[in-house]
């Protein structure tokens, strides 16, 4: 490899680490970058998904055989009519014959309502343990004993 001349006392030029065979195209290089930038600071979607999946990972633990028969999903927004006043956080529907009970949760509307991400996490988690406990007929603090004890 030829090497540079030094200019200005500044040192050698040139690369110090003989390159690979290939070297590395500018997609990879992206990709690599967003993956670890999704790492240190996750899209909303991804934190929301986060908080979600934490929710149901402490509820499972407290309550085990809660959410064998009940699906739980995410939408971006609700469906709402022109005469209702307010905007859903979620929703709960009880099973049919044909399918599970469902509690879907609103993304939008929860992220709108939270001063920030500590806050969307309890906000997640407390939507979550009031939807169960429509759908159970149960006291909230009965599936989260915890659950009350903060102000949203």
């Amino acid at each position: 490899m030829p090497r540079h001349r030094d200019r200005h006392d500044r040192g050698m030029r040139g690369p110090l680490v003989p390159l690979a065979a290939e070297p590395p195209t500018r997609r990879a290089a992206h990709e690599v970058r967003a993956a670890f930038l999704a790492h240190r600071n996750p899209t909303a979607a991804a934190w929301f998904n986060e908080c979600l999946t934490a929710s149901l990972a402490r509820i499972g633990s407290l309550q085990p055989g809660l959410l064998d028969h009940i699906e739980v999903g995410v939408e971006e927004v609700p469906t709402v009519r022109e005469h209702d006043t307010r905007v859903p956080l979620a929703a709960a529907m009880e099973a049919s014959a044909t399918q599970p009970a469902r509690v879907v949760v609103y993304r939008r509307p929860l992220e709108q309502r939270s001063t920030g991400r500590r806050h969307l996490r309890r906000l997640v988690h407390r939507t979550v343990v009031e939807q169960l406990a429509a759908l159970t007929a149960r006291n909230p603090r009965d599936i989260d004993p915890l659950v009350g004890d903060e102000d949203d």
